[in-house]
């Protein structure tokens, strides 16, 4: 089910989110222009925001990176609930437990929340590059990027299951063609 009122309101949603998509990027590519022309001796590119950040009045850098903090925050926690509601609707209830009631599931999710967010926090405490890792991870995406553009062009032809599937093979060769 979709949290849309109907699929042309669901359209709309997801063309603006694609509109801030942009100047989100441009905002960010700007700071890094700033921070390698501010500081042409800076060796790791990891530390150009913070950087530039500190140049800033301190009530100013302060709210810029706090506001860095929330959206790191607010994503990984929507993630959380995201594999969480997959793994219960898609994989538990569509396959194993059809008859679940909303009790048991709200219990369920809550478990898969908690166990994504312990194995999400070993991951980052092992992680050597979070970079290198997000560049490697961003293969995923790829394939489903041209899926997206499809789905919008051609829906009838698209929107298939074995799309999706050929597309999730794609993306996973991508992966570990990188690794």
């Amino acid at each position: 089910t979709s949290s849309a009122k109907s699929s042309k309101i669901a359209k709309q949603g997801i063309l603006l989110g694609a509109l801030f998509i942009a100047p989100a990027g441009y905002g960010g590519a700007v700071l890094g222009t700033i921070a390698k022309a501010s500081f042409p001796t800076l060796k790791n590119a990891a530390l150009a925001l913070p950087t530039v950040f500190t140049t800033l009045p301190d009530w100013v850098g302060g709210l810029c990176l706090a506001g860095l903090w929330a959206a790191v925050v607010s994503t990984a926690t929507c993630l959380m609930i995201v594999v969480s509601t997959i793994i219960t609707n898609t994989i538990i209830i569509d396959h194993f437990k059809p008859n679940m009631d909303n009790k048991t599931k709200t219990r369920v999710q809550r478990i898969i929340v908690t166990v994504v967010a312990v194995v999400m926090t070993l991951i980052a405490f092992t992680l050597k590059s979070i970079i290198g890792t997000v560049m490697q991870l961003s293969s995923f995406t790829s394939g489903l990027g041209w899926l997206a553009i499809a789905m919008f062009v051609l829906p009838d032809k698209y929107c298939r299951k074995s799309t999706c599937w050929w597309s999730w093979g794609l993306s996973t060769a991508a992966f570990f063609a990188t690794v």
